[in-house]
């Protein structure tokens, strides 16, 4: 009988360890995912040059930064998803806060390992591989591009821009005449699915950021003392703004409404540039300074949009 018991005991003790059994006391936890890389692989990887394949490095022989990269790329895979950092709490008080600069210098980073592995892997002779690195890199700039905020778009159309030239690289002869047919076509299909208008999310981040600034200086200019509430604003940006009346301002943010509303439905049609002009000639005119504070270089970015899809589109004509 004894050994009957021994025996059932035996037994549900071994069903309890089939997943169930607690870990034993001093067992280490689950290791959290870095929120950071490595800076020196970082600082090591930025200093590469992709005018050659392999890339060179002033300080590093070919192995050595083949292996930072390669320690780089395996340690991205560890990283903890991008997040989307909080709007600003004052959008009159900065461009951009500190916590945005953080996410915004974390993605670029994840999208120059992307670049590199690519590198590194042409070198290697697997040019889809390559290919496949510098879509992941598209993808970082498609998350920027959702924030909202300018200078993550700004940092979104740079890493499209990387991505462009990385296509093209080396000088000797392009990455893409090694790429295997599917390869091309999957990733001229990964600049298709960049918005077609927007696809640096500069037009996104120029309509809301406007808009909070307009909000934000509207509820400022209330009252005897809004004038002067204006200007102390305008003078962070516009070096000697003037004091404006009430109805002077009151006009400026009406016509920063119309600027920001005719920047979006021309932003890829042909007024495009007869708007963005007449923008920085306001802006220059404006002695107060609003619509520098509420617009900022929304024309200029306008502008170096055009250029960006047109290079979008030469080079999806070209992948064909």
């Amino acid at each position: 009988m004894v050994r009957v018991i021994l025996a059932l005991v035996a037994v549900m003790f071994g069903l309890s360890g089939c997943g169930e059994r607690p870990a034993p006391a001093g067992a280490a936890e689950p290791a959290m995912a870095p929120e950071r890389m490595d800076t020196q692989l970082v600082h090591g990887i930025a200093l590469a040059s992709y005018h050659t394949s392999p890339p060179q490095h002033p300080s590093m022989a070919w192995p050595e930064l083949a292996r930072t990269i390669e320690q780089a790329r395996i340690q991205l895979e560890q990283m903890q998803a991008l997040a989307k950092p909080a709007a600003l709490a004052d959008p009159l008080a900065e461009r951009v806060s500190s916590a945005q600069l953080t996410a915004i210098a974390e993605a670029r980073t994840r999208a120059s390992v992307y670049r590199a592995e690519a590198a590194r892997l042409l070198a290697r002779g697997d040019a889809d591989g390559a290919g496949h690195e510098l879509a992941l890199a598209l993808g970082v700039a498609r998350e920027m591009a959702a924030w909202g905020v300018p200078a993550a778009a700004e940092a979104s159309a740079e890493v499209i821009g990387t991505v462009l030239d990385a296509l093209k690289q080396p000088d000797a002869a392009a990455m893409t005449i090694a790429m295997s047919t599917q390869a091309r076509a999957e990733m001229a299909n990964t600049l298709q699915q960049l918005d077609r208008i927007d696809p640096a999310g500069r037009m996104r981040a120029m309509v809301e950021s406007t808009s909070a600034r307009v909000a934000e200086l509207e509820e400022r200019a209330q009252g005897a003392d809004g004038p002067t509430a204006v200007r102390e604003v305008a003078s962070r940006y516009v070096p000697g703004a003037q004091r404006g009346d009430a109805k002077q301002i009151e006009r400026s943010m009406a016509e920063a409404r119309a600027f920001a509303r005719a920047l979006a439905d021309g932003w890829d049609k042909p007024s495009r540039s007869a708007i963005t002009t007449r923008l920085r000639d306001r802006q220059a005119e404006d002695a107060a300074g609003v619509l520098a504070v509420l617009l900022a270089d929304a024309g200029d970015a306008c502008d170096a949009d055009a250029r960006l899809r047109q290079r979008i589109a030469e080079a999806i004509e070209a992948l064909r």
